[in-house]
């Protein structure tokens, strides 16, 4: 009977750790999903061409600044309460784990952080001035 006890805590555990990460994930990818639809993008390099009619790339033009921050602003303000409870519930699972597998959920929290904040850079820098967004997306950050 002990037994089962344990194992069904282990399981409940494992199922509110997936969550944790599941739901920072839906996090990372809604500041992604908001940076995608206004940013810019770089110029193509133009084409080898040897004489003076060659064509020259378009370039669309740098992202919408005023328009990101608003949105970035708006969801930060939505999910900030989540991002909190999300963030005791990490601290309060994380005490209750043993080395070995606090090792192993925050070797898989950097995983996701580390991805999902690199697309989260390249998106940035397709923003004039983009140093501005940083201080809004670090908000959803942990």
């Amino acid at each position: 009977m002990l037994l089962a006890v344990v194992g069904c805590s282990k399981s409940t555990m494992t199922a509110k750790l997936d969550r944790v990460l599941d739901t920072q994930s839906k996090f990372y990818d809604g500041v992604i999903e908001i940076l995608q639809t206004h940013a810019g993008t770089p110029c193509p390099l133009p084409p080898r061409c040897e004489s003076e009619e060659c064509p020259k790339p378009e370039c669309k033009e740098d992202g919408d600044l005023d328009a990101v921050t608003k949105a970035l602003r708006s969801y930060v303000a939505k999910i900030r309460p989540d991002v909190r409870g999300l963030i005791d519930e990490r601290t309060r699972l994380l005490k209750k784990l043993s080395d070995e597998k606090k090792r192993a959920f925050l070797a898989d929290d950097r995983a996701i952080h580390d991805a999902k904040n690199q697309r989260i850079r390249a998106l940035v820098r397709t923003y004039p001035e983009s140093e501005k967004l940083v201080g809004i997306v670090r908000l959803v950050q942990h």
